[in-house]
């Protein structure tokens, strides 16, 4: 019995010695890695939850992107992991904080944020998992509304990732709802949009060295369920030694006709040109139906379509 006793007290004091050496370890390196990036700045609190979990807060948390055009200001992020699961860390976000793009400031609010992240021993990601339900932007800029989103990041190899991103019940910003379907032909939300793809960066993510760049994407498949507007696509970038990104995009809609009504009402084509474009997607057309597939080349971050530029994708 006294044995029994002995190796209980001496197994409490191992966890224990445990416990604060690594609570003592997070709040010491904790600042320096935060400080490995320049767009990143929080101020972190104290380590605490023994014997279960180590917690630990951020607060005022800022982060910038690359270019310094979007950024995120959070008043407080709660990381959480279990003591005897150190490497996956939780964080759960407060329900209101903001989001800055090129100078416009957006206030968000959510029922609820969290992100889920597993490292290695060399802190290296191996998976990050992200939700977000009921969130709402104010002013509304691009989207209003989102009724749930779920992104994942797997690592599959030392620098490659597979990213499945989801999201549903996407409400856009009245500007923008104005634009695209000006005669309301459309529901009032997009019901479903999916990404599935393959990211390769120029090194490993991981949580003490800067960002990786993304070198490439491959988009295994893209969906968006608009009422009567179905699309599909695939295809595949690369990074150009200019920095943008180069490669081909495809889409297929069930009904082309759909989408030319859209481009029509929404002004984006003048009459002389609808009729042409209406002539040119049909012909394009499986015979017999209306559906199509279109493929975009994409030079230096643009997107063509033949000869006409379309637009430009974000940075990335």
């Amino acid at each position: 019995m006294r044995l029994i006793l002995k190796l209980c007290i001496l197994g409490s004091a191992i966890f224990a010695g445990y416990w604060a050496i690594s609570a003592h370890l997070i709040t010491r390196y904790g600042p320096d890695m935060l400080a490995q990036s320049p767009r990143i700045a929080a101020q972190q609190g104290h380590v605490h939850g023994f014997p279960l979990a180590f917690r630990t807060e951020l607060e005022n948390l800022h982060v910038q992107s690359r270019d310094l055009a979007i950024g995120w200001q959070v008043p407080r992020i709660t990381l959480e992991a279990a003591s005897y699961l150190p490497n996956r860390i939780q964080a759960t976000v407060s329900p209101q904080h903001r989001l800055s793009y090129l100078g416009t400031h957006i206030d968000l609010t959510q029922e609820g944020m969290q992100t889920e992240l597993v490292v290695d021993h060399l802190l290296r990601v191996s998976m990050a998992a992200f939700s977000v339900s009921s969130a709402t932007a104010t002013p509304g800029f691009f989207l209003r509304e989102i009724s749930s989103l779920n992104a994942t990041l797997q690592s599959t190899e030392a620098e490659s990732y597979r990213l499945d991103l989801s999201a549903q019940g996407l409400h856009l910003a009245p500007e923008l709802r104005r634009i695209l379907d000006p005669m309301d032909s459309h529901p009032e939300q997009i019901t479903h949009s999916a990404l599935y793809a393959d990211l390769v960066f120029d090194g490993p993510l991981a949580l003490n060295r800067p960002t990786a760049q993304l070198r490439q994407i491959t988009i295994h498949d893209m969906q968006l369920d608009w009422g009567a507007l179905t699309v599909s696509g695939h295809g595949q970038l690369q990074r150009a030694e200019s920095g943008g990104l180069d490669g081909t995009l495809s889409l297929g809609l069930q009904d082309w006709r759909v989408l030319h009504a859209m481009l029509v009402q929404s002004g984006a084509l003048d009459p002389d040109a609808a009729m042409m474009a209406g002539f040119f997607l049909g012909s394009q057309a499986e015979p017999g139906g209306t559906a199509i597939e279109l493929v975009f080349n994409v030079t230096g971050s643009v997107i063509a379509f033949g000869p006409f530029i379309l637009g430009q994708l974000p940075p990335l």
